[in-house]
């Protein structure tokens, strides 16, 4: 059998429109990604603070942390004490931007991105993640895909005095 020579002319004429035409289908999907990959940044912490994102308690606190974060600790206090008229339960609106919230994640967040920038992450339940960080990583955390809204976790206590009484479970424990 004898095989066909093809001359190098020949295909290299062939390949060219190929490629211009590969390029001219991709080049739409291709360049606008990599330019969004290329300007992807992590927002500021006040940036942060203003995402739809993240709920109004957490946002308070994030803007607050911003504001605070070249102030001295005393004048911080004289500004709140000022602020609330002295009232001594709101001495936790003094925050910075390294002191820790527990928050909850909603979405998808990948774990191991949320562990490796240093968010210690508690309890993950289909789409809700507890988790602790410092209000700095606020902007890292939005960044990361996944996840869709962040809540500051309030604390939980105990009841069962008050609830046992309003399900009269007081009177079925007495056989009443």
């Amino acid at each position: 059998m004898r095989e066909l020579h093809r001359s190098p002319r020949t295909s290299r004429s062939l390949a060219t429109p190929l490629w211009l035409l590969l390029a001219l289908v991709f080049m739409p999907i291709v360049v606008p990604a990599f330019a969004h990959a290329q300007s992807a940044r992590v927002m500021t912490l006040e940036e942060a603070g203003t995402d739809k994102r993240v709920d109004p308690i957490l946002r308070l606190m994030v803007l607050r942390a911003s504001q605070q974060a070249d102030q001295p600790v005393e004048s911080m206090t004289e500004a709140v004490l000022a602020e609330t008229g002295g009232l001594a339960n709101f001495l936790s609106a003094v925050v910075r931007p390294g002191s820790p919230v527990s928050v909850i994640i909603e979405g998808r967040p990948d774990r191991a991105q949320l562990e490796s920038s240093g968010i210690v992450v508690g309890t993950v339940a289909g789409d809700v993640v507890t988790a602790t960080l410092p209000l700095s990583l606020v902007p890292a955390l939005l960044a990361m895909s996944g996840v869709e809204r962040v809540s500051a976790a309030a604390p939980v206590e105990k009841a069962l005095n008050v609830s046992a009484y309003e399900i009269d479970a007081d009177n079925l424990w007495l056989g009443i």
